[in-house]
């Protein structure tokens, strides 16, 4: 598990973000793809399993995810693992 100070670049929905990641010494990965750990969010597209509901849930979900990023002084992330579908997962205080 690591601790990181990231900026968020974009939030993808209401459980995934874009984020520069400053690994110290001047040194910083870009554009890496985050889900929150233990967070599982509509999507925000429609899909062959997301009607037209879930997709105005996910969009619900995503704006209050942009309010939170959007009203932090600073974003810290710990990782908990590598996923499947994303290089990490990552634990964030949003409160």
């Amino acid at each position: 598990m690591y601790t990181y100070n990231v900026k968020v670049k974009r939030v993808v929905d209401g459980d995934t973000v874009i984020v520069d990641i400053d690994l110290g010494f001047s040194t910083w990965v870009k554009n890496i793809w985050l889900r929150l750990d233990r967070v599982d969010a509509y999507e925000t597209r429609l899909g062959k399993n997301t009607d037209e509901k879930q997709k105005a849930l996910g969009i619900e979900a995503r704006e209050w995810l942009t309010k939170k990023v959007e009203d932090a002084h600073e974003i810290i992330v710990t990782t908990t693992r590598t996923g499947k579908n994303n290089p990490l997962s990552m634990a964030a205080p949003l409160a």
